[in-house]
């Protein structure tokens, strides 16, 4: 007789319902999503709701304030007007939570995003409905090719900005060199590259690379000042391979045979005892290159953070004047250049896709 009358009180308690609105609705034995899950309700389902959920507030129609503009008041009211009763932070276990029961009979709580309750007055129109559903965990198709490895290409492109010393030999000039001043060379590079198909480690890459480098030269002589501004733009063919390998690490060696297809020197003298002038000089030749980085992936986000040396060794290389100098005495048709390294630091970034 107690149980038929305990079932009969809990029925007309939670005499209420609701309507499950996303894919798969757990039944939590306690009001927090850490708790142990006792039921699942599957999208359109009904569940009975405890009618303290569905307490109407009979003076909200006398408000046209809005539950948001309510708890920013309230929020401003305590920030404004320190109350002590207030200090202590209540937790208030319901707050997310609508009490339900399951198909048992036991008494269990259930997200209210995951619940639409059936008011039957126009307190339905005012409720808020997710538009994204966090339990939907099936996948539209057709399914991406090659679902669920992610399927990588194999490409890489890099970007990098190097600073190096000059080593150029310099002009020929009429006297002998007292001092030499110079800037960086200021280099700019871009590469981009492919697994190689047969190397199944996935170590070896190759490419191609363009450059673009600017440097300026400084020569005084006894009777000369000199400036030497040059510009340089190369292409060639690009080779890497991963020697070591991490997670988020990775220590890369490469090399590359670049052909210097446009280098030109513009010279300009001036001379203690007449006028100057300036005359361009071009040179085309090969620069084999070493190099080595270390790559931190994904630092900026997608992106891969890089940071490097290299070595530039400029072959034996002859350059010509664009035009006839003026003076035979201060300036020649052409001039040879010996071998010479240069030695660079860089950094850069790096995308794989």
């Amino acid at each position: 007789m107690i149980k038929i009358f305990l079932l009969l009180f809990s029925i007309t308690i939670f005499a209420k319902e609701g309507v499950i609105t996303v894919l798969e609705a757990p039944i939590f034995s306690s009001p927090s999503m850490k708790s142990k899950v006792i039921q699942y309700k599957r999208k359109g389902d009904k569940l009975y709701i405890h009618s303290e959920s569905f307490r109407k507030d009979h003076f909200s129609e006398f408000f046209d304030t809005n539950k948001d503009q309510l708890l920013k008041t309230h929020k401003e009211y305590q920030e404004n007007f320190k109350d002590p009763l207030f200090d202590k932070k209540y937790k208030r276990a319901f707050r997310n939570f609508y009490r339900t029961l399951t198909r048992s009979g036991r008494v269990g709580y259930i997200a209210k995003d995951h619940v639409f309750l059936l008011y039957e007055d126009k307190r339905e129109l005012d409720q808020y409905v997710i538009e994204k559903d966090p339990t939907d965990y099936r996948i539209a198709e057709p399914l991406p090719k090659g679902y669920p490895l992610k399927q990588v290409t194999g490409y890489k492109g890099q970007v990098n900005f190097s600073l190096g010393t000059p080593t150029d030999q310099p002009y020929p000039y009429s006297e002998k060199i007292k001092d030499t001043g110079f800037d960086f060379n200021k280099e700019f590079t871009v590469v981009w590259a492919k697994q190689v198909s047969y190397d199944h480690t996935k170590r070896f890459f190759f490419g191609g690379e363009f450059n673009f480098m600017s440097g300026k030269s400084k020569y005084i002589t006894a009777n000369i000042d000199a400036y030497e501004e040059q510009i340089r733009l190369g292409i060639g063919p690009y080779l890497a391979y991963d020697v070591w390998r991490q997670e988020k690490n990775l220590i890369n060696i490469h090399t590359s045979l670049i052909l210097n297809f446009y280098d030109s020197k513009e010279i300009d003298q001036s001379f203690k005892s007449k006028d100057g002038d300036r005359v361009l000089y071009n040179s085309l030749y090969f620069s084999p290159k070493l190099g080595a980085d270390y790559q931190r992936k994904n630092l900026l986000g997608p992106l891969d953070f890089i940071i490097g040396v290299k070595l530039l060794m400029h072959s034996p290389h002859t350059y010509k004047a664009s035009k006839t100098p003026s003076s035979s005495d201060e300036w020649v048709s052409s001039y040879k250049v010996g071998f010479s390294v240069e030695q660079a630091y860089y950094i850069g970034i790096q995308t794989a896709y």
